[in-house]
């Protein structure tokens, strides 16, 4: 496969404290102590590289961290192309620190230098320009987000936006929208809370019409949004929507990261047959 994807997002350590719903009532809760390199934008990465996808990632990482060489190891071992990435010394540490019980999510703690991450215009474009597709998540800046989305567009790569949270998943709204050019996105994935909290509708039985307004006000050719174990929903801005249950999966040991992996797998469907057959890209999911 030589279509190259380039992954702007943040890659940092994760750290995850796992506990059953027993220890629930109690502040210092005996339970297991999980580490790992995670970030939406390293996930998704790694996910495309692994199906053999070439793959670019621009981060941004902190030179004197602890973690940066085992996450410059980690993108080496999966042949990532690494040129884009930048570590500097005068930024703060990143990082993911959340709480699961039982194996689902409760809370957690992000720490991220993406959101002031920015390369000069030239090397910007350069780098779109050379990717068949871009994929990129809310982690960055609103500006850079935008400049993105201008640069996908005066290219014409087709961008791909992964969210990360409520209060990130804003940022989309402050994109500027150009006249003429009704869909800067050329996908949109959200989970249901970040959904309801751009007031997006997740009922799997909306109207054309809400399809059509939902995509109409994110700017988003498709949308798709992840809702655990019920499965996720997928429109455009036709109108055209489908539904899906999640897939049945044996021994989980946890969902997160289930939306990351998704996204790679619709991202994946798309190089290889430039459409998007939800039919099959629900096989691809499952694979």
């Amino acid at each position: 496969m030589t279509d190259k994807v380039l992954v702007i997002g943040a890659a940092h350590l994760d750290i995850v404290g796992d506990y059953s719903s027993i220890s629930a009532g109690v502040i210092d809760k005996p339970g297991e102590i999980i580490y790992s390199v995670g970030g939406t934008g390293y996930n998704i990465a790694a996910n495309l590289a692994q199906s053999g996808v070439p793959v670019r990632f621009m981060t941004l990482l902190r030179a004197e961290s602890l973690i940066t060489p085992v996450i410059m190891a980690r993108l080496a071992s999966y042949g990532i192309d690494t040129a884009l990435v930048r570590a500097e010394v005068d930024i703060e540490e990143s990082g993911f620190v959340g709480q699961r019980e039982n194996g689902e999510l409760i809370s957690a703690v992000t720490a991220s230098t993406m959101d002031r991450f920015s390369i000069p215009e030239d090397e910007l474009r350069s780098a779109i320009a050379a990717a068949s597709i871009v994929v990129a998540e809310c982690n960055v800046s609103s500006i850079f987000l935008d400049r993105i989305q201008k640069t996908c567009l005066a290219t014409g790569k087709k961008l791909i936006l992964a969210c990360v949270s409520e209060p990130k998943v804003k940022r989309i709204l402050q994109v500027e929208r150009r006249p003429g050019v009704p869909y800067p996105f050329f996908i949109i994935s959200m989970n249901e809370i970040e959904a309801a909290a751009i007031g997006c509708k997740i009922d799997p039985d909306l109207s054309p019409a809400d399809r059509i307004a939902a995509c109409n006000m994110l700017g988003a050719e498709n949308i798709i949004i992840t809702r655990g174990d019920k499965g996720f929903l997928a429109f455009d801005c036709t109108g055209a929507g489908v539904s899906f249950p999640a897939p049945v999966v044996e021994k989980i040991v946890s969902v997160t990261g289930g939306g990351d992996a998704l996204l790679s797998a619709v991202a994946l469907h798309f190089i290889k047959y430039r459409e998007l057959d939800w039919t099959e890209i629900d096989k691809s999911i499952h694979r």
